[in-house]
Formats: structure tokens, sequence, C-alpha cells
């Protein structure tokens, strides 16, 4: 989807400049002037060079070091520390240069009037929106201590489950590296040796004999134009996955997996349900709260929905209602959802949500490695088991014919 710079006033007199993702202007411009945004320009996003750039720049914070700060800050606060002392405090422990710039900057700005949520606005590469809510709304409510300490466990809760999915790549990858390391070391080393002898002897090969030591002299005598054709391949499937089209087509294809579609899908419903908890319990309407959810599901079909979920929402339908027609959730989770919103504990019911996929999404995860390990170590074992028949092939050969 296309990004724009849009430059914004609000009603409290602030100029924003910010960027934002849309199918096209007129609908950008339509949308920010419902939610009450003054426009003063709109520009096409940034090049495609800057675009690369940015994707291998690193540009914020980790989560851990996220929750570091926040922790430092609850402490600090309830401790009745006045905000400059405070950021002063947490300056003084902060080693990360980048992230000590904009704690510098972000002192400055209170310093001189401006409050915390604003002056963590100003620097939207390190503090995501919704943490700035989060702050905003705290501040709002006077009890930033609680709306710290709910972010805090937000973030934890994801997190966790982050390093699950990620726990439970490790493993499989590790065993395809080194499953692909072996079939190189047998095409690159053994296979050449091998039929240099046999070549020397003059031997009738059989015909994979023959066919093997073909694609190895293949990747040998082309390897330069096979790397450079699969870097292109690369770089072009990278390009294509930052169009409009192709971030669609991918993010519908993580969707269709057999399995592990519905690991993506759980992972997805379980961040939406708690992120919208969280912000809903900071005291941000409900419109407002599910547009800024939309952001965090990582996948453009999801995000799309999303969206729709918010502007059917705004138009008068219920959450609910909304949810299920946009197909957002499962069924399962459009009655849980039912029941939270009819008897007015929403919050309590997304957490539940959440909590609910999060169990699933761990559990299919431990079915799936443990699924995977063998089918991937009997697929590189045929692969490699293969190559050796091929190569003593001949030797069988001769025995027979000897014998």
């Amino acid at each position: 989807m296309p990004k724009y710079i849009v430059s914004l006033g609000t009603d409290d007199g602030k100029a924003l400049e910010r960027e934002y993702d849309s199918s096209d202007e007129k609908s950008l411009r339509e949308s920010l002037s419902r939610d009450g945004y003054y426009i003063f320009s709109v520009k096409k996003g940034t090049s495609l060079l800057a675009s690369l750039k940015s994707r291998f720049t690193a540009k914020g914070i980790s989560a851990k070091e996220l929750i570091s700060f926040n922790q430092e800050l609850l402490a600090l606060t309830k401790a009745g520390l006045p905000i400059i002392k405070t950021l002063d405090a947490i300056m003084e422990r902060t080693g990360e240069k980048r992230f000590l710039d904009a704690l510098k900057e972000v002192r400055e700005a209170v310093k001189g009037g401006s409050s915390l949520s604003d002056a963590f606005e100003r620097r939207p590469q390190i503090f995501p929106s919704l943490y700035v809510s989060t702050v905003r709304a705290g501040e709002k409510s006077g009890d930033l201590v609680f709306s710290l300490r709910r972010y805090i466990e937000y973030l934890k809760k994801m997190e966790g489950v982050r390093k699950k999915i990620i726990s439970a790549s490790i493993y499989p990858a590790m065993l395809i590296l080194v499953a692909t390391g072996v079939i190189l070391f047998l095409l690159s080393y053994v296979v050449p040796t091998f039929s240099r002898i046999y070549l020397e002897a003059g031997s009738d090969l059989p015909y994979p004999t023959r066919a093997l030591i073909s694609i190895t002299t293949l990747l040998r005598d082309y390897s330069l134009v096979l790397g450079l054709l699969f870097v292109s391949l690369m770089v072009s499937l990278s390009l294509y996955s930052r169009s409009e089209q192709g971030r669609r087509r991918l993010d519908q294809l993580k969707l269709n997996i057999p399995f592990a579609g519905h690991i993506f899908t759980g992972y997805a419903i379980s961040k939406f349900a708690r992120t919208l908890s969280t912000v809903l319990g900071g005291g941000i309407p409900l419109v407002e709260s599910v547009r800024m959810v939309s952001g965090v599901l990582g996948n453009k079909i999801l995000e799309n929905k999303a969206n729709n979920v918010a502007r059917r929402v705004e138009e008068g339908e219920s959450l609910t209602d909304s949810v299920d027609a946009e197909g957002l959730m499962p069924p399962l989770a459009i009655r849980m959802l039912g029941v939270g919103e009819g008897s007015g504990s929403l919050e309590e019911m997304l957490l539940d949500i959440a909590s609910f996929y999060e169990d699933e999404v761990d559990s299919r995860l431990s079915v799936l490695t443990t699924l995977i390990e063998p089918a991937l170590m009997l697929i590189m074992g045929g692969f490699v088991a293969a190559i050796v028949i091929a190569m003593y092939l001949p030797v069988f050969k001769l025995a027979e014919t000897a014998g």
C-alpha cells in the first residue's frame, strides 16, 4: 500500500508530521478529516531507495529496552519523583545512544511545557503510537502509574508469545542449515572426486550417476551465473513483497498455508484482542482503538478487515456484528466477544480471547515442531542417501560383474 507523509494540525493547535499507508490520497484525507485533523499537506511516500535503506536501518528500540525503560519510569513515578528528575535518572543508566538522544529530546520538550505523551509523540521511531496513546490516557485520567503498569504487562505478554514462535522455528532452521551444508559438501567435493575416478577408469556409468555428475558439473561451471540469478530473484521478491499487490498476496499465502496458517491467524487474533483490551482500558474510544490496533496485526489482509470493522462501528454497528461481518475472528472468538460486549465486560473478555488463542498457538507450535523435525530429517536424509547411492552404483555394478 502506498505511503504518504502528511502534515497535520490538531484542535489544540499542535502541528504534526506523520506517515500513513493508504490506497489513495482522497481516502486518506477523508479518514483524517473524520478523525478531526486539519490537513496542511499530503506528499507521496519515500522513494524506493529510501525504502530499501530503511529496511536495513534500525529505527526503533527492542521490546526488551522499552520494557526496561517503562519499569524504571513506573518505579520512579510511583515514588513521586518529578518527571524531569525521573528522565534524568533514567538517562544516567541508558547506554544506547539512539535511545539516549531520544530521551534528551523528550526531556527538553517536557521542560519547555509539553506533556510527556506529546514529547514521546515527537519521536515515533522510538515510541510507538500505541504507547503514546497509553501514556496520554494515563495523563488525562490522572493515573499514569496504572497505565504504565498495564502497558508493561501487555508488552511482556506479547514478547513472550513472540519468543515462543521464534524458539519453535530455531531447531527446524538449524536442521535445514546443517542438511544443506552436507548436501553442498557432497556436491562440491565428494561427487567431483568420484566422477574423476570413474572417468579415468572409463567405465560405463549408470544413468543416476551420470545425471548427478551432470548436475554437479553444471553447478561448478555456471556457479557465477546461478549465483547472480539467485541474488536477482531474491531482490525481485523483496521488491515485489513491498508492493501493494505483492504484500497482499504474500500475506494471503501465509494465512492459507495448511496448519501453519492457523498459527499465523491465531497469533494475529490474540495480538488484536490483547492490544484492543489494553487500549480500551486506557479510556480511548472504541472506533479510534480499533483503527489504532489494526496497525499491529502485521498482515495487510487482516489490517484491512480491522479498518473495515472500525468503519462499521463508526456507522453504528456493534463490535461483534462488525467483526463477524468482516470475518476477522473465527466463530468461537465472535461468540466470546458477543458475551463480553453484551455483559459490559468487553475488556476482560478480550483478554480471555487473547489468552485462549495464545494457548492454541502454543499447542499448535508444539505439534508442528514435533511433526516437522522427523519430516525434515527424512527429506534431507533422502537427498543425502540418493546422492550417496548414485555415486556408489558403479561400485555395486563392478562388484556384480566381478562376481
